[in-house]
């Protein structure tokens, strides 16, 4: 084993061949193995004070692989994360970063910091429990026989940024307060009739390695006290369900859980735990309770009670105000919007997000290209540490050659604010209305809601709020960072379709803003995924100049068609080259080898799934025998505007 990974003494191993279906029965504590089985062991829990971070990439070559962890590295180094080791896996890679007293942290609050860095990172979020683990570099991969070595070893350890600390106990506070809830409103009276947990128990074997002690015991003590019988009625109702169905366990070992649920010890039912254990470990590997995510908490509007309802007759209609639309930023953003800035990660979002609320504070064009209107400004930070936000802001105020200090635009830091929180907007709208703010940016969405974002439901109520924020700050712009999905394939989807979460957010937001980062070039395309106010502004690049010291952000936009080229993929480059040979050739039904272009194989793949998807081509036939037929819509539309004019 090589010294980097190390194993401690309580974690979990065990060892697995799925060529052979060699396997040990069941899981072990490593210092309980012997020498040949220490050996062996190709599976085991990860450190204690690690975090570890599983890039999955299913379908991605060894050479993407390896560009995809490069990236993922310079992520890592950006956020000060720079000690960790790493190796390869059958379809990715896994990085584990050691982490300065993560291990003395109480496990709640441990599991939120983990989970705040494996969100971050848009990493595997399996692997945020304690009780995650990992195939072993330098030994035989449980799945394909394959040895893959560390390749990677940077030693030392990562200090726990503060304002991540901060956040977390925020969160763990609110999930303490959720427990409370749980605890005061379930039946534990009729607990050992109809809970379903403790039916499952009843009716099923737990076998053993599956955290019995921890997971199940505490809470079935917990669950058993507070049903309001006395400790004899207790033991006759639990005794034989351990005798019959947790082999290897007495009641012995439940009954000093009960004493510290009489003694107070401990005190909460966590449904949430026993959820997590079901999905692990039940048969159907599903979860046993329903704990609905808190809902939105609905602002009330202030409607003015003279009247209602506006409605007008078709001759009043020419007396309706119609109001012209202001632009914010010329062209970009309206006044008074709910705006979406979307992105994958490191595509520039907050370092664009953060010029454009400096150009608006001072009134300096957006791009060094377009007008915006001088207005107050509130960043609402949830993403970004102090120290990155702090050099973030450096660098565009010297891209935007501002050197003095700006009393025009407000921060927050890793405040936890939360705008499903009913408490939480009300103190922004007393906040923006006392300071007259009139632009306010949150970054990014996932982290203001504590609901699921695939809920179209809640995400419906988010928005009423916003819309009742808006209109009680006199007509507040509000612009909202956003992720984009995933995006496994190499060619084109519909933009709309991209945004994550429910597709309310699009149906939903005034305009929003799509993103999109060639790795490795200092250029961003921006482009209007939806523009209700006018025409949307489409395929803008714009480059951005970092300075001799790499110390500035100036973002401007470029004409130049050499510079466009920086931003077309491979694939999209090999797209136009097939559809200038059709049309050249005046192909209309061909084959995959008709193509005389100089594209790999892989390339002129992915290119032609574009087109298909596009709409540029339809196919037909076997794999092997697959023919593509071309859809020259350019020609068409020529046939068309002829009969028209004639």
């Amino acid at each position: 084993m090589n010294e980097a990974f190390i194993i401690e003494p309580d974690a979990r191993v065990t060892y697995i061949n799925q060529q052979t279906n060699e396997r040990w029965q069941n899981w072990k504590l490593y210092k309980e193995c012997t020498k040949q089985e220490k050996e062996k062991i190709n599976l085991a829990a990860y450190p204690k004070n690690t975090i570890l971070f599983d890039r999955d990439l299913p379908g991605k070559s060894s050479k993407e692989i390896e560009h995809d962890y490069e990236k993922f590295k310079l992520m890592l180094i950006k956020r000060k994360i720079t000690c960790f080791y790493s190796y390869r896996s059958p379809k990715g890679c896994q990085i584990i970063a050691t982490f300065k007293e993560l291990d003395k942290l109480k496990p709640e609050l441990k599991k939120e910091v983990k989970k705040y860095y494996v969100e971050m990172f848009e990493t595997d979020p399996a692997k945020i429990s304690d009780r995650g683990v990992v195939s072993l570099p330098n030994r035989p991969h449980f799945k394909n026989g394959e040895i893959f070595n560390i390749f990677e070893w940077n030693k030392g350890e990562n200090e726990i940024h503060e304002s991540v600390l901060i956040s977390a106990r925020k969160t763990v506070i609110e999930y303490e307060k959720n427990l409370t809830k749980i605890n005061k409103d379930k039946d534990f009276e009729h607990y050992f009739e109809k809970d379903p947990f403790f039916l499952y128990i009843k009716n099923n074997i737990i076998p053993d390695n599956t955290n019995r002690d921890m997971a199940i015991f505490p809470n079935l003590a917990v669950a058993a006290y507070k049903s309001g019988k006395n400790k004899l009625e207790i033991r006759q109702i639990i005794e034989p369900i351990i005798k019959k169905n947790f082999p290897g366990k007495n009641y012995a070992e439940f009954s000093g859980w009960l004493s510290k649920a009489f003694s107070n010890t401990i005190k909460d039912y966590n449904p949430f735990q026993l959820n997590t254990w079901m999905t692990i470990n039940s048969k159907d590997k599903k979860e046993i309770y329903d704990l609905t995510p808190i809902t939105v908490e609905q602002l009330e509007d202030k409607k003015d009670t003279k009247e209602k309802f506006l409605f007008y007759w078709d001759k009043d209609l020419e007396n309706v105000k119609n109001k012209k639309t202001e632009w914010l930023i010329e062209k970009w953003i309206p006044k008074g919007d709910i705006c979406f800035i979307a992105g994958k990660a490191a595509s520039f979002k907050t370092t664009l997000s953060i010029h454009f609320g400096y150009a608006i504070s001072e009134g300096h064009l957006a791009f060094n290209k377009y007008n915006t209107i001088k207005s107050k400004v509130l960043y609402l930070n949830e993403e970004n540490s102090s120290n990155i936000l702090l050099n973030m802001v450096s660098r565009v105020k010297k891209g935007l050659d501002i050197n003095s200090k700006s009393s025009n635009i407000c921060f927050s830091i890793l405040e936890n604010i939360k705008l499903d929180i009913k408490e939480d907007l009300e103190y922004l709208i007393n906040f923006i209305n006392k300071n007259k703010i009139e632009v306010l940016f949150c970054d990014s969405l996932r982290r203001f809601i504590s609901f699921d974002e695939n809920s179209a439901t809640e995400m419906n109520k988010l928005f009423n709020n916003l819309k009742i924020v808006r209109k009680q700050c006199n007509n507040l712009t509000i612009i909202i960072l956003h992720h984009l999905k995933k995006d496994s394939q190499n060619y084109q989807q519909d933009s709309k379709d991209m945004l994550r979460g429910s597709s309310d957010i699009v149906n939903s937001a005034d305009s929003i803003i799509g993103i999109k980062r060639k790795h490795g070039v200092n250029a961003i395309n921006i482009e209007h995924i939806k523009n209700r106010s006018g025409e949307e502004v489409t395929n803008k690049l714009i480059l951005i100049n970092t300075g001799d010291d790499k110390n500035k952000a100036y973002f401007y936009e470029s004409d130049k068609e050499m510079d466009k080229t920086k931003m077309v993929s491979a694939p999209e480059n090999c797209a136009e080259k097939i559809v200038e040979y059709l049309r050249e050739k005046k192909l209309k039904t061909f084959r995959k080898n008709d193509l005389k272009i100089n594209f790999p194989y892989d390339t002129l793949t992915k290119a032609l799934k574009m087109l298909i998807l596009e709409g540029t081509l339809t196919s037909f036939g076997s794999t092997k025998n697959r023919q593509f037929s071309f859809i020259d819509v350019e020609t068409i539309q020529k046939v068309i505007d002829t009969n028209d004019s004639n």
